[in-house]
Order: structure tokens, then C-alpha cells, then sequence
């Protein structure tokens, strides 16, 4: 009984220690400890509750995702076949165990027994979370202004010059990566306001996002928070959101195709050649026109787990600058790279296949409270996905894709699907 009433608490606590600026207390160098032991005593919990006589479910969703961790395996198996330190070696298995541990949050999250789970005083929770997460961007963000007037190259320098001072501690990553983080956990809260008629709070928190991507300059989480915006006016039209989103990501596809087939044929391009002399390719541009050549040139079978990170000078021997110098900023495409076609039809199929099992439960939910959980939770995966264009390793994150994963773990928890036992 004990056991039962504290797996009531295990959202709680995943958020709390994912939360938690654990470099602010100087406990930095623990920080990844504390997660992995937390996570696997919630892990000790669930077999426990096996040995007692309880059954262990996976969904349909949650097995793609589980196909998705055994190719990480399998391609981490490759990468250690490469010239590399032993120090190199353990990196990579820690990456892969940070992979596979995402994999156990959504996967004790839909294993927990929450039958007394109070969703609401969950999300009051989250809430008051998200506002000091805004309080705390913002005035970051504000100090980073203030003292990069008075230093060469401005915002990025004096925030990059503190860093390796150890005057300021990293949370939740670069500034690009807080931006996309605060924005996703924004399109949640605007799903779950907008089902619950909270017009005015769910226009406050897109201005809330917008403002921190600004004045974070994320010029993507910018973007995509105005886009946030756009498609949360549109939908009182009563257009039908899964038709706008195939429309958006076509034409996203199509952008990246045209640009691609057309660098491809740069030489006889008129198109290209004038766009080269009005202003040249952005970093960005040359990352994407990189990773495309690699992964045509590979004949999209992967090299490895980790490789793009991993294998920088061979890169560059090859003649990829570009990646040879940064990472590929695009999740996609760093999984295509690693992991081959298998690897990328893997992840995307499950946040495809995960988005319209959210869409069902919604449409099968009877309580208001759950279907504007599970409406923040369709926003919040649009998001994701969208991120993934602009963020690398998502997958790998150790840092917000578990929080990703406690939201959405609870979700699928909410009501049973079909399932399989796990013995």
C-alpha cells in the first residue's frame, strides 16, 4: 500500500530534480548522478510492484520508441568500432544510457499507479514552475543586455566570456535551446488554457515566449512562437488543425527539397548564384547542405551513434566543414547521419504515431480537465517537432527532453489504449 501511495508522487519528483538548478547550489557535479539515481529508484519501485504480482505495460506508441532505442544500441555497437580514447568510449555509452533513461521516463510515467493522482494540483504545479522559469529568463536575458553594451561583440560574447569564468551557471542549455524549451512548454499551456476557455491566459503566455526568445535572440523560437501565435488565432475560424499542420509541414518540406535539389545544381542554379551574391549561406545553411551530402553519400545507412559530435576531423578530412566544425543544429538530420533511414523513420514515426493517439484519447476523454491536459500535450508535440529543425540531440537531451517525456507519459496514462504485457 505504501508503494501504491507513493507512485502518486513520481511526476512530482521527476520534475522537481529536472527542475532544479542544481549548479546554483553547487552541486553542479552531481547534478547527472542525482537524476540517474533518482530514475532508477523509481525503476526499483516498478519491479517491486512486478514481483508482487503486477503487470508491466508498454503501448503500441512507447514499443516504436523502444525499436528506436535498440537501433541506438545497435549503431553505438558501430561508433566504438571507430579509432578512440577510452575516455571517448565511455562518453558515448553515457549518451546512450541518457538516451535510453528518456526512454524509462515515459515508461515509469505510464507505469505508475496514479489512480489518486490529482491532475490539476498537477498542473498548478507546472504553472507556478513555468512563471519562475519566466521570471528567471527574463531578467537573465535582461543582465546579459545591460553588460554586453559594454563589452566587444555584445550579448553571445560577455554571456560566453562569463561562462568559461564560471561567473554564470548554464541552465537548460545555450540560449537557443532555452528559448525552444520555454516555447514548448508555452504551446502546452496554450493547448490546456485554450480548451478550458482561458482565452487571455493562453494570449499572455504566447507573449510570454515570444518575449524570451527575443530577448534570448533565438530567431527560431521567435518565429515559431509568432507561428504559435498565428495558429492559435486561426483556430477560432474553426479550421481543422490537422489540416493546417500538413499543410505547414508541407510546405516546410517542400522549402527544405527546393533548397536542397537547387545546391545540388548550384553550378546552373540562377536562383542560387543570386542568392549567394546578395548575401552568401548562413552557418545553418551550410550545416543542412552538409548533412544532406553525407546522408546521400552514405546511401542513408548511419555511421554511428553519436558520430556527428564524435568524429569532427574525419568530417573535415572528407571536405564537410561545416559539421566538421559545429553540430548539425537539426535533430533530423543528426539522426539520419547516425543512425541511417531505419533510425530516423523510427523517431519520427513515433511522435507521428504519438500525436494522433493524443487526438484520440482527447476525442474519447469525459473530462474537461483530462482533454485540455491532453490539448496542451497535441500542442506541446507540434512544438517538439518543430524544434527538432533548429535543436540537435533532442533524443540524446538529458536536460528537457525527461520533462518532455513526464508530460507525455502522463497523458498516455490517462486512458489505456491497447497494450501488451511485459513479463
Amino acid at each position: 500500500m505504501l508503494i501504491l501511495r507513493t507512485q502518486t508522487f513520481i511526476p512530482y519528483v521527476l520534475l522537481t530534480v529536472f527542475f532544479i538548478p542544481w549548479g546554483f547550489f553547487d552541486l553542479g557535479q552531481y547534478e547527472i548522478k542525482i537524476k540517474e539515481i533518482t530514475i532508477f529508484s523509481i525503476a526499483t519501485i516498478l519491479i517491486i510492484k512486478h514481483l508482487v504480482g503486477k503487470k508491466i505495460y508498454i503501448d503500441n506508441v512507447g514499443k516504436i520508441y523502444f525499436y528506436f532505442i535498440i537501433v541506438c544500441i545497435i549503431y553505438t555497437l558501430i561508433q566504438l568500432t571507430y579509432p578512440a580514447t577510452i575516455q571517448e568510449s565511455y562518453f558515448v555509452i553515457h549518451i546512450l544510457i541518457f538516451t535510453i533513461l528518456n526512454f524509462m521516463i515515459y515508461f515509469i510515467t505510464y507505469n505508475a499507479n496514479l489512480e489518486k493522482f490529482n491532475l490539476k494540483r498537477f498542473i498548478n504545479f507546472l504553472i507556478i514552475i513555468y512563471i519562475g522559469l519566466f521570471s528567471y529568463l527574463v531578467y537573465y536575458a535582461f543582465e546579459m543586455h545591460v553588460l554586453g553594451q559594454q563589452h566587444i561583440g555584445g550579448f553571445y560574447s560577455i554571456e560566453n566570456e562569463l561562462w568559461q569564468k564560471g561567473k554564470i551557471i548554464e541552465y537548460f542549455g545555450g540560449t537557443n535551446s532555452r528559448s525552444w524549451f520555454f516555447l514548448i512548454l508555452s504551446a502546452f499551456l496554450v493547448g490546456y488554457f485554450k480548451n478550458r476557455k482561458l482565452f487571455i491566459q493562453a494570449l499572455l503566455v504566447i507573449f510570454m515566449s515570444i518575449l524570451v526568445s527575443y530577448s534570448m535572440l533565438s530567431r527560431g523560437a521567435t518565429l515559431f512562437g509568432i507561428i504559435l501565435l498565428i495558429i492559435y488565432l486561426l483556430s477560432f475560424l474553426r479550421l481543422n488543425m490537422v489540416k493546417l499542420l500538413k499543410f505547414f509541414l508541407f510546405f516546410l518540406l517542400s522549402s527544405f527539397l527546393i533548397v536542397a535539389y537547387t545546391n545540388y545544381n548550384s553550378n546552373n542554379s540562377l536562383i542560387m548564384k543570386t542568392f549567394e551574391k546578395k548575401q552568401g549561406y548562413s552557418n545553418r545553411d551550410q550545416l543542412v547542405f552538409d548533412s544532406v551530402k553525407i546522408i546521400a553519400n552514405d546511401w542513408f545507412i548511419g555511421r554511428g551513434f553519436h558520430y556527428t559530435n564524435m568524429n569532427k576531423d574525419q568530417l573535415k578530412k572528407e571536405g564537410y566543414k561545416a559539421i566538421g566544425q559545429n553540430n548539425t543544429q537539426n535533430t533530423l538530420l543528426s539522426i539520419f547521419i547516425e543512425l541511417g533511414i531505419m533510425g530516423i523513420m523510427l523517431y519520427v514515426a513515433f511522435w507521428i504515431l504519438l500525436y494522433y493517439k493524443i487526438i484520440k484519447l482527447i476525442k474519447y476523454s469525459s473530462f474537461n480537465l483530462e482533454q485540455s491536459y491532453l490539448s496542451g500535450i497535441k500542442f506541446m508535440i507540434i512544438f517538439i517537432f518543430f524544434s527538432s529543425i533548429f535543436v540537435h540531440f533532442i533524443e540524446k537531451s538529458f536536460i528537457t527532453t525527461p520533462i518532455y517525456m513526464v508530460l507525455i507519459g502522463l497523458a498516455t496514462k490517462l486512458k489505456y489504449q491497447k497494450t501488451s504485457y511485459i513479463n
